[in-house]
Formats: C-alpha cells, structure tokens, sequence
C-alpha cells in the first residue's frame, strides 16, 4: 500500500492535477478543498505528508501549519503563488519541510514529495541514545522533542530538525559541510534557499545554547559548516 498524502488545495485544476501525478506515482491522496476542513482533517488523519496551498478559503495555509506544530511532527510541503522571500521563510521558520512557488513543473513537485517523505521514514539510530541532553536541552529522538527545564516546556521537532540533530550527533565533534547537510537532511537535486539551513541551526541553538549569540556546543566554521561540541568528549574552538 503506497503512503497517504493529504492534499490541501482550493484551485480545482491544479488540485485535480497534483492528485492524479501523484497517484500515478503509487499515493493514496486525500483532496481537500477548504482550509478549515483541511486543518481537522490533518490534525486527525494519519497522513504520511500534508502537501498545502497557502491561500486557502477560511484557514490560510500558515494558520494550518502552525497549529499543525503545537503537537505534530507530520511532514508539511507548502505550495503557493506567493514567491517573496519573505514568505519563504515564513514557511520554513514555521517548520515547513519545504516549499515550493507556484508554477512549477510536476516532475520537480514529485521529486521533493519522495524527499520529504524519504527523510522522515523511521531510521534507527546506533550511534547515541534516543534521549540526549545539550546545552540547556533534552531531546528525545525516538518522540521527536525536546523538552527546556528552564521554561518548563516541551516542543516537538520538525522531520528536518530531527534529521539535522541525528546528523549532528553522529558527527559529533566533527564540522559537518552545508552541502552535506543539504544532501542528507533535506535530499540530493534539492536547491533551498542559502539562509534555509541558517534558520533551522539558529533555532536549534534557540533550545540549545544558553547564550545563542555566543554558541558553545553548535558552532559555526566559517566557510566550511557546524560542529556540534558536547562536553567531555572533544575539545570545543570557535570559528566564527
């Protein structure tokens, strides 16, 4: 049985478009038309990925994937029209897996659905434990979040932010590149924009660092990548 994806999309031509490419492609795809019905829809079905439009009638997409957030890791792919950077990284800081400006051409929509859906597939992890603790932050792997005692708060990761993490912590010690990163976390063929692995190291030092501006366990090397420092292992040096 192939994987379910939920289709929030209010444009009838493309939606009827999007729905046959992809179950050409072997989906199960749920089509929903409106925002608020799309909004229950995801926060109860157990969809393998959320494929949503922006600007939808009654609920617009940010609505959608920031209440999705508050309790779900669900893989999110935002499409829409609206192409300013600006808006881009509103998504991506919202924890969107991806996002995609309308036109575009169908192979490359399907290309970045496998992707997605790829890097959030089950991977069992050798090297640390599920349960990690850096910084001022606890994370648990296996449940996707990562609890702050000093605010006595609980978040969920996003796929990427898990995938990064994992990343990370199998490299501990290590400067692992950009294009590294780009190619294991987010997929091979996919070209973000330069600030999008930026935005997601700056929330993970959100959680992390005690100081975000002065980072002392996810470090910067210039021009080269990030090396995650957890103490009592390897010596720590900044390179900013």
């Amino acid at each position: 049985m192939g994987r379910f994806i939920l289709l929030v999309e209010d444009d009838l031509d493309l939606g009827a478009n999007l729905q046959e490419a992809l179950q050409s492609e072997g989906y199960q795809v749920e089509w929903i038309r409106d925002g608020k019905q799309g909004l229950k829809v995801a926060q109860n079905g157990q969809h393998d990925l959320v494929v949503l439009d922006l600007m939808l009638p009654r609920c617009d997409g940010f609505e959608i994937l920031d209440a999705l957030r508050k309790n779900s890791q669900k893989p999110v792919f935002m499409i829409s029209a609206q192409g300013a950077i600006t808006t881009r990284l509103r998504g991506l800081e919202g924890r969107a897996d991806d996002y995609l400006v309308k036109p575009f051409h169908l192979n490359e929509f399907l290309l970045r659905v496998r992707n997605i859906i790829w890097r959030s597939r089950p991977v069992p992890t050798t090297q640390f434990s599920d349960s990690v603790s850096i910084g001022q932050a606890v994370f648990d792997l296996s449940k996707m979040t990562v609890f702050l005692p000093h605010l006595n708060a609980t978040e969920v990761l996003s796929p990427k932010e898990t995938g990064l993490l994992k990343m990370l912590l199998g490299r501990e010690g290590h400067v692992v590149t950009r294009d590294e990163i780009l190619d294991t976390v987010w997929g091979v063929g996919v070209d973000p924009s330069p600030r999008t692995i930026d935005n997601f190291v700056l929330r993970l030092r959100k959680w992390i660092e005690p100081n975000p501006k002065s980072p002392q366990h996810l470090i910067s090397h210039r021009g080269a990548g990030y090396r995650l420092h957890i103490p009592g292992q390897k010596g720590v040096g900044n390179e900013f």
